[in-house]
């Protein structure tokens, strides 16, 4: 008998090519004043005009935020929230990767809260509502805009890590796969390589469930089948329709499933050595699904049908022709280092959510295999 668990996912979603023309009739059902986030490539070269141009057409004002360089950072978190509070405004909208809706979310959540986005980062529980959140994704790869979480970074004790809690659901999702065709080939990579990561590490999670089972094999079927596609630069929307698809079912999997090994170390790799967060993801995953393989090896089977031929070695060799590294020798991080990644991998979440139990000792082994001398 399964046990008693919990599924929860986003109110709403809008799926489909064309969809983000419902943004404004669908926001002006929330707020009368937006403050939209978005990614700063896109809104500088105008691709997000006639977004703007049908929300003031709603009367809707905006309040216009460049969105964060590279991942958000508290102090962008913080100023950003300041800027909506002060502009008065009552709707979040947040168009970008997922730093952008990590960065949205939180300043939806927390714009009328009375702590500082340090102190929530640091434990003190959210005590205000804050104003509705809608994500309109524009890379398959995070899956942020169907979580509650919200990945946020401390550059001055290297600290990266979620906030998560009811108050950062979005309300609406809108996910147009036309949004994601623009976005550079070397991000649709990555970023394509993080949804694949979390559609193996939700299915094989201690959380899993068969609705996040579910949820998550019917990803990896969809990213399989056309990441190589996506790798090699195509401009067709179906591989894109696909990607899409596949990386929110992976962020709707893992915010109830939760994550494994690979996020548990990824995060304080990522953010002290500025390694991409898919790439970082992508290299460490075949070491942990070999590590992991002797306790879920009938999941694995269940994958290995979907690609006829070994999971781990085929995942390992995909990345292989997507010119993802097989180790971290571009990065030089010196194995002296080891003991402090393990420190700082071991309380995370993610990594007690893994299928199997991970020791030190355990650790060591997998990161020696990819950080060659």
């Amino acid at each position: 008998m399964e046990r008693t668990f919990a599924f929860r996912t986003v109110p709403r979603i809008l799926f489909g090519v064309g969809s983000r023309r419902h943004l404004a009739e669908e926001a002006a059902k929330l707020g009368s004043r937006a403050f939209f986030m978005a990614s700063r490539t896109p809104l500088e070269r105008g691709d997000l005009d006639d977004l703007l141009s049908a929300l003031r057409e709603k009367s809707i004002r905006v309040e216009v935020c460049p969105g964060p360089v590279g991942e958000p950072e508290l102090a962008y978190v913080e100023q950003a929230r300041a800027q909506c509070r002060e502009a008065g405004c009552d709707v979040v909208i947040g168009i970008g990767g997922g730093s952008v809706l990590d960065a949205s979310k939180a300043v939806a959540a927390l714009v009328h809260e009375p702590f500082t986005v340090r102190e929530i980062f640091d434990g003190q529980p959210v005590t205000q509502a804050g104003v509705p959140f809608i994500a309109l994704p524009t890379t398959a790869g995070t899956g942020s805009e169907v979580t509650p979480n919200s990945v946020l970074s401390d550059p001055e004790r290297l600290i990266k890590q979620s906030i998560r809690g009811e108050t950062y659901w979005p309300r609406l999702v809108i996910n147009d796969p036309e949004l994601t065709i623009r976005v550079p080939t070397q991000v649709k990579i990555w970023s394509g390589a993080d949804a694949l990561v979390q559609a193996v590490e939700s299915f094989t999670s201690l959380g899993s469930n068969h609705l996040t089972d579910a949820s998550a094999f019917e990803s990896f079927r969809l990213l399989v089948g056309n990441m190589e596609k996506i790798a090699q630069g195509t401009q067709e929307i179906e591989p894109h329709i696909a990607m899409a698809d596949g990386s929110m079912l992976a962020g709707i999997a893992l915010a109830n499933a939760r994550l494994g090994a690979v996020h548990g170390v990824a995060h304080p790799m990522g953010i002290r050595y500025r390694i991409p967060h898919g790439l970082c993801c992508a290299i460490l995953l075949p070491p942990v699904m070999r590590f992991n393989e002797p306790v879920v090896r009938e999941k694995y089977e269940r994958l290995s049908a979907v690609v006829q031929a070994p999971v781990i070695e085929w995942i390992a060799d995909l990345f292989r022709r997507m010119g993802i590294p097989p180790d971290f020798r571009g990065y030089r991080i010196p194995k002296s280092d080891m003991d402090m990644l393990i420190q700082e991998s071991l309380p995370s979440g993610s990594l007690k959510a893994n299928p199997r139990p991970v020791s030190a000792a355990d650790l060591t082994e997998i990161l020696r295999a990819i950080l060659p001398d």
